[in-house]
């Protein structure tokens, strides 16, 4: 599906400035926008650059994929939900690292208290 997703001007480029149109092209792969881009002229409608997410540079088609994999853009709902998972895991695993952590100091301070009642003899 192909669809046009931003049309901006940008005045600060040239004496009338320029226009970034953005598109979802067949080039992209993140399923909820388009990141294709055409700048050109605003005044004389020359192009001025042209933005490939993927195929043009390998840099670019590596940082897409990284970044619409960090933001769960590809593949859908089964991602999502994949990804709501992962972060949950990871929050588990947290929270019961801090409670044996502190399972195993609070034994470790009464072991400590016990080898010192030990050591006291017992006419003192």
């Amino acid at each position: 599906m192909q669809a046009e997703t931003l049309l901006a001007h940008d005045p600060r480029r040239g004496p009338h400035g320029s226009y970034r149109y953005q598109v979802r092209s067949s080039r992209d792969i993140r399923d909820r926008w388009g990141s294709t881009q055409v700048i050109f002229d605003a005044d004389t409608g020359e192009l001025l650059h042209t933005w490939l997410p993927t195929g043009a540079a390998s840099g670019d088609t590596i940082r897409t994929w990284l970044t619409s994999l960090h933001m769960a853009a590809l593949w859908g709902v089964p991602l999502r939900i994949f990804m709501t998972g992962m972060g949950l895991t990871v929050a588990m695993l947290s929270v019961t690292g801090v409670v044996i952590w502190a399972r195993k100091r609070q034994g470790r301070s009464r072991s400590r208290v016990r080898g010192r009642a030990a050591r006291v003899p017992a006419g003192k």
